[in-house]
């Protein structure tokens, strides 16, 4: 059985909304705004200190009981951070409530979709930036986390347009954008900083993408794994969709999908040693 491949994009800065304990969230789209309550424990959940489980997962359309649903799925899955792909703010927002972790969230469509990040430890940065110029092809979220006292983790969430034939070039397009943004954020090179790009994608066939991100020192998290086994969307529901967890810096010693019953939709979920043994 085949196995697969992927990643990453470019950008203009936009709309970042953080959610700090006991704050009011005013969120404005190009046409309307929302305003937005959350508040968080006296702390969150710490890591521990050996690994942290990263996932990513694209939320798109789910049912009635949606919150619950995604809720439930994220406990199962025992995500640390958990990067968001086709959600809404206040989708994001009670996610993060009724997970007790922080939270940030990128607006991409005037329809107030866009990219989060859900954190079981504080987050002490996020930008964005958005694909494509005019076309809107989709967006890059960049949020930055303490791992214990003093190691920096950046995770670079990517939510890639599609044209209404879902045209996978658009999706190579943004991923070559990615890899743009990302050089230009580390000017002198990635050397020993620990980096994560995540989000999911229709299979590439531009291996030119892969053969990118390899050259820059990211390995594919699910590489090796057959499509059926590392698909995130399987048909008849749609083109195949497969995610990336691609690192930087970082020993991954473990990586699996957990089914979704919000949608037909599966998590897939890394974990990554933090510490030495």
């Amino acid at each position: 059985m085949a196995t697969r491949s992927e990643t990453a994009m470019h950008i203009s800065k936009i709309f970042t909304f953080r959610l700090l304990p006991r704050a009011t969230l005013i969120l404005f789209s190009l046409s309307s705004f929302v305003i937005l309550s959350h508040s968080f424990p006296p702390s969150l959940h710490a890591s521990n200190n050996e690994t942290l489980r990263i996932a990513t997962y694209s939320l798109n359309e789910g049912g009635s009981n949606l919150i619950e649903d995604a809720t439930s799925l994220i406990t199962q899955s025992g995500a640390d951070v958990l990067l968001l792909q086709h959600v809404d703010a206040n989708t994001s927002f009670l996610l993060a409530r009724h997970t007790q972790m922080d939270v940030a969230f990128f607006l991409i469509t005037e329809e107030a979709q866009g990219l989060a990040v859900l954190s079981k430890t504080r987050i002490a940065f996020d930008d964005g930036q958005l694909l494509g110029g005019s076309e809107n092809l989709g967006g890059v979220q960049r949020v930055q986390i303490f791992v214990g006292t003093e190691t920096l983790l950046t995770l670079y969430n990517v939510g890639l347009g599609f044209d209404q034939h879902g045209t996978e070039e658009i999706t190579e397009q943004s991923l070559h954008e990615t890899l743009a943004i990302i050089a230009n954020d580390y000017p002198n090179g990635i050397t020993g900083e620990k980096v994560i790009i995540g989000g999911s994608s229709t299979p590439l066939s531009d291996l030119s993408v892969v053969q990118q991100i390899e050259a820059i020192g990211f390995l594919d998290s699910f590489s090796g794994f057959s499509l059926e086994n590392s698909a995130t969307v399987l048909p008849p529901a749609m083109q195949n969709h497969v995610p990336y967890l691609w690192t930087r810096n970082l020993q991954v010693v473990a990586a699996n999908l957990i089914e979704d019953s919000v949608s037909d939709r599966r998590i897939a979920i890394i974990e990554i040693q933090i510490a030495a043994s």
